[in-house]
């Protein structure tokens, strides 16, 4: 199924075992990734808007987490684009969000370019 390519944000953790503030940091980052996103075997994936949403409280953590833990990093945030047969089978394999309003986002939005697909062959 040909088409055009989905956006969306891929958010891998950086962060290894910490203690102290920097580790209460981390489970805030882990708490609003199973809320938010999708995750799956390559990191947590999340839809274009719902990235955007959230992406002033994803950097926020990021500079508290440098903070505390010495400069180091939290996560890595990379844009990705994917086409409708790979984001279907990527999400075959994983969990959904907590959020159940953002998890149909990125369900609807493979609908929507499914059903696209369709007109166009």
């Amino acid at each position: 199924m040909a088409g055009a390519l989905i956006q969306l944000c891929l958010i891998t953790t950086t962060a290894g075992v910490t203690k102290g503030r920097a580790e209460t940091i981390r489970r805030n980052f882990y708490r609003l990734m199973n809320d938010l996103s999708w995750l799956t075997p390559i990191g947590w994936v999340m839809d274009w808007k719902t990235c955007s949403e959230v992406m002033k409280r994803l950097q926020e953590l990021a500079d508290e987490y440098a903070k505390e833990a010495n400069g180091r990093q939290l996560f890595y945030l990379a844009t990705i684009l994917m086409s409708y047969n790979e984001l279907k089978q990527l999400l075959q394999h994983s969990r959904e969000p907590a959020n159940q309003q953002i998890a149909t986002r990125l369900k609807t939005i493979l609908e929507l370019q499914r059903r696209l697909v369709e007109l166009t062959t």
